[in-house]
């Protein structure tokens, strides 16, 4: 499992992030394996969803 500041950090370096949300699993009481995150720029946006789509965090490959 990847912590949430880890995941954020890697979004981030495509531009400012206005909101950035990571449910938490109410029955195991752990982080969700998803995300959201909305930029502040939407060629940020763009550039994040083209770069991360795919990437694989541990055995979890991540779709935009």
């Amino acid at each position: 499992m990847y912590r949430t500041e880890l995941i954020y950090q890697d979004f981030e370096a495509f531009g400012e992030i206005g909101e950035f949300y990571r449910p938490t699993n109410l029955q195991r009481g752990l982080p969700s394996r998803y995300a959201f995150v909305r930029y502040v720029n939407k060629d940020d946006a763009d550039q994040a969803s083209m770069d991360m789509h795919g990437r694989k965090y541990g055995a979890n490959v991540i779709t935009v």
